[in-house]
């Protein structure tokens, strides 16, 4: 509410408008994000266009803030849930976490939209490997550009990546090397992984920071150390993971009315111009930096059980 202000209308107008501001002091908005650099960066811009609004963004990895949406079913605390990758979230549609909505007036295309309207895809992400030049040349180490080159013995212990178990971007990538290879290629790989991260963003930041040379972690990741001018260089592979990321209206949200308008101002072009400089794509068009070149985005195309697969990867690879 301003300072100071003059009286121009009739009292009850006035009385309104008090009583319409006072309510709008008291707007609250609760959301659950798995992405906080692409959400810090569109709450800062939606908190500047709502003032009075009081925004409280929990983030984590995809699967504790999944897992937590899920555990207060019947007593929710977040309004939207949001910039998770698309299994999740029709993980989480299917345990009745979502209420159906739809973003209104988005160009955001039918094909980015659950069927029944439980979530909205935001944005397309890749998965790629950032690449620590200054790392390779210290230790004579070849460029990788393809994912046969990361079994390569040279690489032992230069390979970082997440946990699928607890990381969407890890669940990306390894989900779709299942696909692509299978988990012979998978058994290889891990001799040259150092560590397996909680979060997808962890491996880029090392490998930023020369801890490893590989860092096979989410684009924003990459795109992050690349505008901080770390000595990195970001390498697409042919086969290149990547996934959609959205979100969608918590059922008996508490503030279901903010969630909406949030909702509706990530699917508007605007927010498409603040994500694009992290991420592939934006789902809405035209908002893309897909770079050139001979590469095919890949879309598993074997049904995952997630339970079994990750089943596995733990009997396989846990540390």
């Amino acid at each position: 509410m301003p300072k100071s202000f003059r009286i121009t209308a009739p009292w009850t107008l006035v009385v309104a408008a008090m009583l319409a501001a006072g309510a709008a002091e008291g707007r609250e908005l609760v959301i659950y994000t798995a992405n906080y650099r692409i959400s810090d960066a569109l709450v800062a811009a939606y908190q500047s266009q709502n003032p009075e609004l009081e925004i409280n963004a929990i983030s984590g990895s995809t699967g504790p803030i999944a897992e937590r949406a899920i555990a207060e079913m019947g007593n929710p605390q977040a309004d939207v849930v949001y910039l998770l990758n698309e299994p999740t979230l029709t993980m989480m549609r299917d345990a009745g976490v979502f209420e159906p909505y739809e973003p209104r007036a988005s160009p955001i295309p039918a094909e980015h939209r659950d069927p029944d309207g439980f979530f909205t895809n935001f944005m397309m992400n890749a998965m790629v490997m950032l690449v620590n030049t200054d790392r390779l040349a210290e230790r004579e180490l070849p460029m990788a550009t393809s994912w046969e080159d990361l079994l390569n013995p040279v690489y032992e212990g230069e390979i970082n990546i997440a946990s699928p178990a607890k990381s969407g971007t890890g669940y990306t990538i390894y989900t779709t090397l299942w696909d692509a290879f299978g988990w012979n290629y998978m058994d290889y790989l891990d001799a040259n992984v150092f560590t397996y991260n909680d979060g997808g963003g962890a491996a880029g930041q090392q490998a930023g920071a020369g801890e490893i040379a590989i860092g096979l972690t989410h684009d924003a990741a990459a795109f992050e150390q690349k505008a901080a001018g770390r000595p990195v260089e970001i390498v697409f592979p042919t086969i290149t993971p990547a996934n959609y990321e959205g979100g969608g209206l918590v059922v008996g949200a508490p503030n279901p009315e903010e969630g909406k308008r949030f909702l509706d101002w990530v699917a508007s072009e605007e927010a498409a111009a603040i994500v694009q400089p992290f991420v592939t794509a934006s789902t809405v068009p035209g908002y893309t930096q897909v770079p050139e070149g001979n590469r095919q985005f890949w879309r598993v195309q074997r049904p995952v059980d997630r339970d079994v697969f990750l089943e596995e990867w733990t009997k396989r690879f846990a540390r």
